[in-house]
């Protein structure tokens, strides 16, 4: 009989391990499902870009020469670029977003976007292809100063810019921005 007390209060501690496990590898779940969704910008609130971080910044000093060879700079582009779109050309989600950015371009007036694409040589030229004709297209090495001064880790990533120069929104897509998802 002592032995059957015994193994019963053995089994019993054993469930109460196993279920505090339990509970511990489901929390863990949660927290990687969560990051899962921050990284790709699905699920939730969450952009895939740090908003909070970048809103109210002001681009880093850069000068640069578009694909079409207009200079092109931070003072240049204060009061005049409201829309910039930075694109990967080895990033799925950036050449869906491509059209879809081409085409708010052709609905904002001449002059008012800018598409900034991490890569330069043959690797670009789809992206550049898609880009060209709605907006001022600049390529890496030159987009790199602003990518790392706002730390820009998501690929697209699309910034709307007040007349001062500083950042009002920040998304992984044209319709995450908040003023263009009601277009």
């Amino acid at each position: 009989m002592p032995f059957l007390a015994a193994a019963v209060v053995l089994v019993g501690v054993l469930c109460i391990v196993d279920l505090l496990l339990t509970f511990a590898v489901l929390r863990r779940l949660r927290e990687h499902t969560d990051q899962l969704g921050r990284l790709s910008g699905a699920g939730g609130a969450s952009t895939g870009v740090d908003r909070d971080r970048l809103m109210g910044r002001e681009l880093p000093e850069f000068s640069a020469t578009t694909v079409e060879g207009t200079a092109v700079s931070r003072e240049s582009m204060t009061g005049e670029v409201e829309l910039i779109g930075i694109f990967s050309p080895g990033c799925a989600p950036c050449h869906t977003q491509a059209p879809l950015f081409t085409e708010q371009a052709g609905r904002m007036a001449a002059g008012k976007t800018l598409a900034l694409v991490a890569g330069s040589g043959s690797e670009t030229e789809d992206l550049v292809q898609i880009l060209k004709g709605a907006t001022h297209v600049v390529l890496a090495p030159e987009t790199m100063t602003v990518i790392k001064g706002l730390g820009i880790g998501a690929f697209p990533t699309f910034l709307r810019l007040d007349p001062g120069g500083a950042i009002v929104d920040a998304a992984v897509s044209v319709q995450g921005l908040a003023e263009f998802s009601r277009s």
